[in-house]
């Protein structure tokens, strides 16, 4: 195990212990994988289980050649709501507001930037 591995999991513990880094703190990023009338399904990355009423932010990446400005970029492309988790990181989620589509990434939002 390399130092710098070492040394960033004593520091996650330490301010786990502490109380400064919550100890529920997990990747919950994810993809779309389809979406149908107003709802999506999604799926988390390490078959994280989902939380019921947790939002989403939702990415679509436009590639294009490099030189374009206007391409190789992420794009808003709306929020999500879970509304019914489900077994292996699997989820329904209601689309709150954009146009999501297959593929493209999620993120849980922020819990205190909802405030």
């Amino acid at each position: 195990m390399s130092t710098f591995k070492l040394n960033s999991i004593v520091l996650a513990s330490a301010l786990t212990l502490t109380g400064a880094l919550p100890a529920h703190a997990v990747d919950t990023r994810g993809h779309i994988v389809a979406v149908d009338h107003g709802q999506a399904e999604i799926q988390l990355r390490n078959n994280v289980p989902a939380v019921e009423g947790a939002i989403y932010k939702v990415t679509h990446y436009r590639a294009g050649p490099p030189k374009d400005p206007t391409s190789n970029v992420y794009l808003y492309a709306g929020r999500l709501r879970v509304t019914m988790p489900m077994a292996n990181g699997r989820a329904h989620a209601q689309i709150l507001d954009g146009t999501p589509r297959p593929g493209d990434s999620i993120y849980e939002e922020d819990a205190a930037a909802q405030k």
